[in-house]
């Protein structure tokens, strides 16, 4: 199958201060391979939604996949992943990203039908099995951490072992766009995942106190 992973755009701190790879999808991208499929990426951070659509009619893909890292871009994935949709009926749109994990159901909801599933949790374990499940036609609620309008699949699953993935950095055609500050260009490394303080969290109210790490 052919996967085109999509990193949105550019937010206000991204173009002044900080741009980092999308290191997370270019992760995703390293598993989709490893799986055997085709895959591309695009980063809208410093690239335009022109070539975006380009590639859409192109690439000609059966999976489109957005990394939905801040709640800031939610708004433009919603309406890439519509756009997208009337272009290619025929591909199938999922969404991933911490955010995009805590907002699954409204990402469903205002995608209005363009968006089939958000996937929660790592996509690196999941996005694999996304692609069995479009392979054999199975239900994309199914597949663990994956949230469809009919239902949620099993909790998500997680990778094993960082050092077991490499990303797939050749991917990128604009590798010196990259910087943090006066480091520029740069390029970004992953170490751990997760919060090593313990922290709670919980919905605000009169009486509802949510002490972090």
């Amino acid at each position: 199958m052919r996967v085109l992973c999509v990193h949105p755009g550019p937010l206000m701190y991204t173009r002044i201060f900080l741009r980092l790879e999308p290191l997370g999808l270019e992760l995703v991208a390293a598993a989709v391979r490893r799986a055997g499929h085709e895959v591309a990426l695009i980063d809208l951070q410093v690239e335009r939604h022109a070539d975006f659509f380009g590639w859409v009619e192109r690439w000609r893909a059966d999976l489109i996949l957005f990394s939905c890292n801040y709640l800031a871009n939610v708004p433009e994935i919603v309406d890439l992943a519509k756009a997208a949709k009337a272009k290619r009926p025929q591909a199938t749109i999922c969404v991933g990203g911490h955010s995009a994990s805590f907002v699954a159901d409204a990402l469903i909801a205002h995608g209005e039908g363009a968006i089939a599933c958000v996937i929660r949790g790592e996509g690196e374990a999941a996005v694999p099995l996304l692609l069995d499940a479009l392979e054999t036609g199975a239900d994309l609620a199914s597949v663990p951490g994956a949230v469809t309008s009919g239902g949620q699949g099993p909790a998500p699953g997680f990778v094993h072992s960082l050092d077991d993935l490499l990303p797939a950095r050749d991917l990128l055609r604009h590798r010196r766009k990259y910087f943090l500050g006066v480091l520029d260009p740069c390029a970004s490394i992953e170490f751990s995942r997760g919060c090593p303080w313990i922290a709670r969290f919980a919905a605000p109210g009169p009486s509802t106190a949510a002490p972090t790490g």
